[in-house]
């Protein structure tokens, strides 16, 4: 059964962060996955992703979605671009989630905000995540898993599929640290979706993030 998303964005002004911790840390990621699919049972697993239209920029650094709608966290701490035909959703766990607008598309994208203790890398943040949700999710087969910069700021993006109720996944993970608070950003994708034009479509979204005040 499809778990129904209202599309208007939480308006509270608190955030949603686990405590400081690399358990809270880590078992939070394990429930925005479990949260990405729950909001995408039912939808058309065959349908392909076109890859939004974004600049190219250096080697190693994300481009930057050039159209689409402009989102900013409640606090004002960061923007994020969204593609034309996304539509913000309501998330228990997540900070921001966004879905195509199409009913019918599983695609699902969400960022989450959290409080670190000693980790202090972004590849080390992945990897520590890595080993967590190999050891609760089925047949973790890693893509990819390597360091890039989404404008100025190093982080770790992994490219994974994991299986989930006897259905597998594709999963997009970026991974970002900035004065001690860990930023997530996570897409989904059906297992059949080409892993390239995934990796794109979702590079462009977090090649759109910037900070702002706070």
């Amino acid at each position: 059964m499809r778990h129904r998303l209202r599309t208007q964005l939480n308006a509270s002004p608190t955030r949603r962060r686990v405590p400081r911790g690399a358990f809270a840390v880590h078992l939070s990621l394990l429930l925005v996955l479990v949260g990405l699919l729950l909001a995408a049972c039912g939808g058309d697993g065959d349908r392909r992703a076109t890859p939004p239209e974004s600049a190219t920029l250096a080697a190693g650094t994300l481009p930057q979605l050039n159209t689409g709608r402009d989102i900013t966290a409640v606090d004002g701490r960061f923007t994020l671009r969204i593609p034309v035909g996304w539509v913000t959703t309501n998330d228990p766990v997540a900070e921001l989630a966004f879905r195509e607008e199409s009913a019918l598309s599983i695609r699902r994208f969400n960022v989450t905000r959290e409080e670190l203790g000693s980790i202090g890398e972004p590849l080390a943040y992945a990897e520590a995540a890595r080993e967590r949700i190999r050891s609760q999710l089925a047949d973790v087969l890693t893509l990819s898993l390597d360091v890039v910069k989404a404008g100025e700021r190093p982080g770790a993006r992994w490219v994974y599929t994991a299986r989930i109720d006897n259905e597998t996944f594709l999963f997009y993970q970026f991974f970002l640290i900035d004065a001690g608070e860990g930023f997530v950003f996570t897409g989904v994708a059906p297992s059949t979706s080409s892993v390239e034009e995934t990796r794109r479509y979702y590079d462009a979204i977090v090649g759109s993030f910037a900070f702002g005040r706070g």
